[in-house]
Formats: C-alpha cells, sequence, structure tokens
C-alpha cells in the first residue's frame, strides 16, 4: 500500500499521495495542501523529468507557491512563472475551493483535474505550457461543487481515466488511492493524486 496522507476539517476531507519514479530515490511530482481562512489551496506539481533535479525544481516551486497562496490564482502563477523564468519547468493544477462549494482553478501541461458528481464526472480543461518555460495568460475557471461531490487531481503518472462511474463519487480513503496507484500508477514515471470530498 502507498503512504497516502490525510487532511480532515467540517468542510473537507482530503486524501493526496505521491511516487517516485521506479529506479529513483526521490519524486518530482510534489502536492501542496494549505487551509485558508475560508477555502482550501491544492497544488499539485509535475517537475519535467524526474531524478533529483525535478525533485530540486518541485521542491522550490511547492515552497513559492505556499509563501504566496494568498494570491489570486492568475496572479500567483504569473508571478511564479517569471521567478522561475528558464528553469526546468512543471506542469502543474493549483485550485481553491471555498467552504460553499466554489472552485477557482487554473491548469498547465498534462496534469488532470475532475470532478466527480452522482455516476458523471467534469473534467476541467488544463492549458497547454509549462511553468517557467512557456506559458500563455493565466485564466481562473469558476465551477461549483455540492456537498457529496468530490474532486480529484493527478499528473501524467497516472494513466487513462480511473474507473469507478457507478460508483461516484466514492468517499476517499487510502485503500482508494492505493487502488488507483496500483492500477493506473505508470512505474516509469514520478505520479501525485489529490482525492477531496466536500463534506457540507
Amino acid at each position: 500500500m502507498s503512504w497516502v496522507r490525510r487532511y480532515e476539517d467540517e468542510y473537507f476531507q482530503l486524501h493526496y499521495s505521491w511516487r517516485n519514479c521506479r529506479g529513483e530515490q526521490c519524486c518530482g511530482d510534489a502536492v501542496l495542501v494549505h487551509r485558508e481562512e475560508s477555502s482550501i489551496f491544492l497544488a499539485l506539481i509535475d517537475s519535467l523529468g524526474h531524478g533529483p533535479k525535478a525533485a530540486e525544481m518541485s521542491d522550490k516551486l511547492k515552497a513559492y507557491l505556499k509563501k504566496y497562496h494568498y494570491l489570486p490564482l492568475d496572479e500567483l502563477l504569473q508571478k511564479a512563472h517569471r521567478h522561475f523564468e528558464a528553469s526546468r519547468g512543471a506542469a502543474l493544477a493549483v485550485c481553491r475551493l471555498h467552504e460553499d462549494g466554489r472552485l477557482e482553478y487554473i491548469g498547465l501541461g498534462n496534469v488532470v483535474v475532475r470532478i466527480l458528481e452522482h455516476q458523471q464526472e467534469q473534467l476541467l480543461v488544463s492549458k497547454d505550457g509549462v511553468l517557467g518555460q512557456r506559458a500563455r495568460q493565466f485564466q481562473i475557471t469558476e465551477h461549483q461543487l455540492l456537498p457529496g461531490y468530490a474532486l480529484m487531481m493527478y499528473s501524467d503518472g497516472i494513466k487513462g481515466r480511473p474507473l469507478y462511474r457507478k460508483s461516484w463519487p466514492l468517499r476517499g480513503t487510502p485503500e482508494l488511492l492505493s487502488d488507483i496507484i496500483e492500477n493506473y500508477g505508470r512505474s516509469y514515471d514520478d505520479l501525485s493524486i489529490v482525492y477531496l470530498n466536500l463534506l457540507k
């Protein structure tokens, strides 16, 4: 079973994990979870490549996003894009989910974000580009989650689309994430995954 981390409060239940590429001692993917006053900030980072240099890039970007998490998402990514200009770069997804279910989102590169409702799903668009190398204008998209909905984020280390539609939205558990990683994870790539349930 993969090591799955957990966060829960009155509004959000969250499980997340990452795993390094086979043969590597560190992971070029990273996840940031930061509780704000009336929202939760999430970032899923997939630095280009793998190994120590990719891990260093992800660690630096994670620390930078945590430092400036309070900014509007578009301003935050514009600032980060300039700061990491000419770096090895990263694909990423950033979300701010408010306690009332309002979701703000920006995705860049090969990351996947899905809203899961009753036996249905909504795939959120990630724009082409690489943070620190090439990116067009960052634009926030807004979506609405209702109590009982789930939000799933994952990097391209997860292949295809994990299918549990008959039971969507499942309540997140360590076993669910471990099952997804075991059955859909690419052994030759770093991976990261976030699974959030909106409770009320």
